[in-house]
Order: structure tokens, then C-alpha cells, then sequence
């Protein structure tokens, strides 16, 4: 089911909620996904990024939280904590092939997962900053938007990978450039 961001949804009116924004259409890329032979790799893409919105997401929000006082930023932080466990979780799956069935199983508990974590965190846990938003926003000026820290971020790692196995030409600059070293 396709989540669609509304106002009451909001904490900061600023970049928290650029980055709630951005898992919400991560979230919303899982469910789109057709159960197809690609069904495994679009799925690994989508929680590669989601593994680095959580590591990105969650730094800056505990250093938001610490600069505006926020009450309960140790109790939010093992909320995080787990989540980030749940996707390593969920990503390790992937290290075997799997057969279309167990994949679209798969991509209905990572669905699951991700809407539970939507309404019991996002609206409910991180909708208790509220009341310090305006410091957020303060202590969030000058971030760089989330959306594009994950592209480049899944895109590096996918060149590192892809560079690990071999599968790279070597660069237009490399002196050797395919010959003999």
C-alpha cells in the first residue's frame, strides 16, 4: 500500500522531514516492485538504500536531538539502533539465491516492517519533537539533502562491489589500460 505524506506527519517543517520523505518513497519503492525475475536485485538496491538512509538518518537526527536538549534522545537512539539491526537483518537474506516465491515473501515482511516502523516511529516516537522543532530546524541549517547522500552513497558501493568482482573496464585514464603490468 502506498504511503502518501501528509502535514500531521510533519516534526520540523525542514530537513526531518525532507528525510522522513525520502524512507517514505524508499518504502513505496518496495511495494512497486513486480514480482519478476529481477524481483532479488531491485530489492537488495532498494535495501542497500534504506540500510544507508538509517546509518545517514540516524546520525544526524540523535545530533539534532542532542543540540535541542531533546528528553529522550538515549531511548530514541535504541529505537534506531534496532531498526538498523532489522535491515542488517533483512539484507543478510540476500546472500543466497532465492527462488521468486520466498523473494515475494520476502518483499512482504521487508513491507510490513517498513509500514509498522513508519506509524510506531516516525509519527509516534519522533512526533514526541515536536515541541522542539524550531531548534531542530536551527541545528539541521546547512545539511545537505538526504535523498542525494543515499544515491551517491548506494551508487559507490555498488562501484566498489562491482570493481571488487572484476567487472569495472579500467579507467580511460589508466596508463595500461588493459595491457600487461
Amino acid at each position: 500500500m502506498t504511503i502518501v505524506w501528509r502535514d500531521g506527519m510533519g516534526i520540523d517543517g525542514g530537513m526531518m522531514d525532507a528525510d522522513h520523505k525520502c524512507l517514505i518513497a524508499l518504502v513505496n519503492e518496495v511495494d512497486t516492485v513486480h514480482p519478476t525475475l529481477t524481483l532479488q536485485r531491485e530489492l537488495q538496491v532498494i535495501i542497500a538504500k534504506l540500510i544507508t538512509y538509517a546509518q545517514i538518518h540516524f546520525e544526524r537526527e540523535e545530533r539534532w536531538q542532542v543540540g535541542a536538549a531533546f528528553l529522550f534522545a538515549q531511548a530514541h537512539r535504541k529505537h534506531h539502533i534496532k531498526f538498523g539491526h532489522e535491515l542488517e537483518a533483512i539484507s543478510s537474506f540476500f546472500r543466497e539465491g532465492r527462488s521468486l516465491q520466498q523473494m515475494v515473501a520476502l518483499q512482504a515482511h521487508i513491507s510490513k516492517v517498513l509500514h509498522v516502523w513508519i506509524v510506531d516511529h516516525i509519527i509516534k516516537a519522533d512526533g514526541t519533537m515536536k515541541p522542539y522543532a524550531d531548534q531542530i530546524r536551527r541545528n539541521a541549517k546547512g545539511t545537505a539533502a538526504l535523498a542525494e547522500a543515499v544515491r551517491l552513497s548506494a551508487l559507490r558501493r555498488e562501484s566498489e562491489r562491482s570493481a571488487a568482482f572484476g567487472k569495472l573496464p579500467p579507467p580511460p585514464n589508466d596508463p595500461h589500460n588493459g595491457r600487461e603490468r
